[in-house]
């Protein structure tokens, strides 16, 4: 992967200044030790200019795409954030080691219990807006109990909806269509005021990423020839 569309990072060198981690590949986020409201960043700790729009990528995961656009993006700020601790801190490291911190941070919460005051307090305590969110990939768990385990639902997607401003965008992902489906239908039905920003094929799939840098598993499922079911939703005027 490094030596391909993440070659720009050169992180086969900051692997070698960077510890690996080892985490768990599932993560139950309905724990009681991930039920508490985790605070914001301070955001002129963590940005050197809080006066840029924000893009907030929900389940950053390895944190490669977030890297790659606040790289080519420097004009945006960049959060990534993911409920697997190791992951946010070798994120930071691998920002650093690559010289990405200005506009550029990893922190760790339960997106659920925590995005909705996150958002609200980038938007009073900076400059900037909240320009998109974005929910790329999440762990499918397939098993029809383990739904409720899933990222997007009804809190989180009332959440981000009265965190954005009109104009505001959301991007949803998946190479699961029964994942991108679930998270579209609950957009659609919780987040009234968020509408079809761009339109897809006839089941409302775009065709390609619109916003140009992929995830590490984008690039995975792309080159084995499979499918990403993708979706673009935008703020609009009506009252959250």
């Amino acid at each position: 992967m490094e030596d391909s569309v993440f070659a720009e990072l050169e992180l086969a060198e900051a692997a070698k200044a960077v510890a690996g981690v080892r985490v768990r590949q599932h993560v139950n986020p309905l724990k009681a030790s991930l039920q508490t409201q985790a605070p914001a960043p301070i955001w002129s700790d963590v940005f050197a200019s809080t006066s840029k729009p924000l893009v907030v990528d929900i389940g950053c995961g390895g944190g490669r795409f977030d890297l790659m656009m606040a790289k080519r993006f420097p004009s945006t700020n960049f959060l990534g954030v993911d409920i697997r601790a190791p992951l946010v801190e070798r994120g930071n490291s691998w920002g650093a080691h690559a010289g990405i911190v200005d506009n550029l941070h990893f922190a760790e919460c339960n997106a659920t219990i925590s995005m909705g005051a996150w958002l609200k307090d980038y938007a009073e305590r900076c400059d900037g807006e909240v320009e998109m969110v974005t929910i790329q990939f999440p762990d499918p768990h397939f098993k029809k109990k383990h739904h409720k385990r899933r990222v997007v639902q009804t809190a989180l997607v009332r959440a981000i909806a009265e965190g954005l401003k009109p104009g505001a965008r959301v991007f949803l992902q998946s190479d699961v269509k029964a994942v991108s489906e679930d998270m579209r239908e609950k957009f659609e039905r919780h987040g009234a005021h968020l509408a079809w920003a761009a339109a897809g094929d006839r089941e409302g799939w775009l065709d390609e990423n619109p916003l140009g840098v992929p995830t590490e598993r984008e690039v995975q499922t792309m080159s084995s020839n499979g499918r990403c079911y993708r979706v673009m939703l935008v703020r609009n005027d009506t009252p959250a």
